[in-house]
């Protein structure tokens, strides 16, 4: 049976043969412990008060901040711990493989404009390994232990967009998937445009990478122009394609967020962050503020929404100012954590 459930303002359905109500928390775990083969799991198990919150994120929570990798430590207090990876090194981006405890990054040498270079960071050994070098952007499919990496490449007078295969576990290339001809005429660079600088920021150039590893598909949208390529992995081919910013970040199969832009008496824009269900059509605004919200990153457990809130105001370097803030999925409130103006890039490990 379906049953609607309304608790604490917020309408939601369940679904089963019956359902039984508790009057609080204890009582929940024991007869949640009855149902499960593995009552194991329950042993350990804390209710989600605000303190078990901050628990939560303190340890699991990764951010940047002026190009150093941290990791939260005391959120309420601000406190984090900097991680010890390479010298020198200005991290651009990075990517964590919680299996294997291992952060893979992408970084240049500071006050230097060369090209990015891409290393890994062991935790079990607190220790950093150099992979590849001329790197122009890649992305990631831990589930396979594989990456793609974009880089450049010259033949017959001609320079190339070239797509290659990374075998994670053994450290060598093993397939080139496809090249594409790199536009000559660049297109201008205007300082003015928000989604150019945002993208060099977060995602540490102008190329963007999108892996949909279901369908076997790749979007890339390079540096020379606004088009956006479909590349296919099975067959060296490619199309351009028109790809929608929704501006929509998916939660599960039923909740997502949506932003949505307004604007205030002095006609300036504001961006809400609405929480939207589309089997029940429970909509709440959680939050909305000058800032823009971007970099979403899911807890694995489902729980909490990491989320990157900048300052549309002129960027330094091409960095704008920027904070981390944590959505609770539970209460519906945003969490500050980091609120300097100079963290970004919030993303979930497990160590």
């Amino acid at each position: 049976y379906w049953c609607q459930i309304r608790f604490e303002g917020i309408t939601g359905w369940v679904f089963g043969y019956y359902l039984d109500i508790f009057i609080n928390y204890e009582d929940a775990q024991v007869g949640a412990k009855s149902t499960v083969i593995n009552s194991d799991q329950w042993e350990n198990a804390e209710p989600p008060t605000d303190e078990n919150i901050a628990k939560y994120i303190n340890t699991h929570l990764f951010f940047l901040r002026e190009g150093r990798l941290l990791q939260v430590v005391d959120g309420k207090a601000g406190a984090a711990r900097i991680i010890a990876t390479e010298k020198n090194i200005f991290i651009i981006s990075y990517f964590i493989h919680n299996s294997k405890k291992i952060i893979y990054y992408t970084g240049r040498p500071k006050k230097k404009t060369s090209k990015k270079s891409l290393y890994l960071y062991d935790f079990s050994t607190s220790s950093n390994r150099f992979l590849i070098k001329n790197i122009e952007n890649c992305v990631f499919d831990f589930t396979e232990d594989k990456a793609i990496i974009l880089t450049e490449t010259k033949k017959s007078n001609q320079i190339y967009w070239q797509f290659r295969m990374f075998d994670l576990s053994n450290l060598n290339y093993i397939q080139e998937i496809i090249l594409i001809k790199k536009n000559i005429e660049q297109s201008e660079d205007n300082p003015e445009d928000i989604f150019v600088e945002t993208m060099l920021r977060e995602s540490g150039s102008f190329n963007k990478l999108d892996w949909d590893t279901k369908k076997k598909i790749l979007y890339f949208k390079p540096a020379e122009d606004n088009q956006t390529y479909l590349i296919s992995l099975t067959n060296p081919e490619y199309i351009l394609v028109d790809v929608d910013d929704t501006g929509i970040f998916e939660i599960d199969q039923e909740r997502f967020l949506e932003i949505l832009l307004d604007v205030n008496e002095k006609n300036q824009p504001l961006y809400s962050i609405v929480l939207k269900n589309n089997k029940t059509g429970f909509e709440k605004e959680v939050f909305k503020s000058v800032y823009y919200p971007l970099n979403f990153s899911l807890s694995p457990f489902g729980n909490f929404i990491a989320v990157t809130l900048i300052t549309m105001k002129t960027p330094k370097e091409a960095f704008y100012p920027a904070s981390i803030y944590v959505f609770s999925l539970k209460n519906l409130t945003m969490i500050p954590v980091s609120t300097d103006g100079e963290s970004y890039q919030p993303r979930w490990g497990f160590f």
